[in-house]
């Protein structure tokens, strides 16, 4: 409960020395067209290929049985929410919709590193936001 209502949609906490427990249905607690969901301490999984996010979902305790398919890794949520997370991405495609993009463009605007950005890019165009080839990518029509 939230200031008395349900929250429907928990995404961008962290949750430091505490835990959530979810009893409602059709609580969202992850962002899939964004791979954000929410850090917690207690969860001490790995991220082996850097991107930010656990490489296990989250089950969230509680009898809504909801679960967290991208659990941070990292407590400092800012970084997720930034320009250079798969939102500013998104963002940034729907500003400059008529334009196609080389990566190495995308590498000089998203300083995240070229596996990372790669690694967003592509889950963005298998999820049908961006489409891309590898070397050019544009907002998916």
């Amino acid at each position: 409960m939230i200031d008395g209502k349900g929250a429907d949609h928990i995404i961008r906490n962290a949750f430091i020395g505490t835990d959530i427990r979810i009893d409602a249905e059709n609580v969202s607690i992850s962002n899939q067209a964004t791979e954000v969901g929410n850090y917690y301490s207690s969860f001490d999984e790995s991220d082996d290929d850097g991107d930010g996010i656990i490489d296990l979902p989250r089950p969230i305790p509680g009898d809504g049985e909801i679960t967290d398919q991208y659990p941070l890794a990292r407590k400092d949520i800012d970084t997720y929410a930034s320009e250079t997370s798969p939102d500013g991405i998104i963002q940034f495609f729907r500003e400059n919709r008529d334009t196609a993009y080389f990566i190495t463009s995308l590498e000089n605007e998203f300083p995240v590193g070229q596996d990372r950005l790669e690694t967003m890019l592509s889950r963005l165009v298998e999820r049908g936001i961006l489409s891309g080839d590898g070397e050019y990518f544009a907002l998916a029509e």
